[in-house]
């Protein structure tokens, strides 16, 4: 999900999210009270018909306003911080900084 927050267009960061994280999940798999909203996105997603050599998701992004697209965007970042809070927190021992990055710098360089 670290695409929804680098640089480039919201809706190409909404596709790429979408497309390479999001296509996979069932609601079901989602805290209850966003599903309704999930479901609503996954059917935005494929409303358009698309162009040759566009996928459905890129043509229904193509064709959102970019408010909607911003909407859809806050949605994907409110489920992820939900599940995260949802979670069980698990006790991983704690990673030691390599020289010269600080511990953030450092796991998105990993990523």
């Amino acid at each position: 999900m670290l695409r929804l927050a680098q640089t480039g267009s919201v809706k190409d960061r909404l596709a790429e999210a979408y497309l390479h994280h999001l296509n996979l999940l069932e609601p079901h798999q989602l805290p209850e009270a966003y599903r309704a909203d999930f479901t609503r996105m996954r059917q935005a997603m494929q409303r358009e018909r698309p162009l040759p050599k566009e996928c459905p998701v890129r043509a229904s992004i193509r064709k959102m306003s970019n408010e909607e697209a911003s909407g859809y965007a806050t949605l994907i970042v409110a489920l992820f911080g939900a599940a995260a809070r949802a979670a069980p927190v698990a006790q991983a021992p704690r990673a030691v900084p390599s020289a010269g990055f600080p511990p953030v710098s450092q796991r998105y360089a990993e990523g």
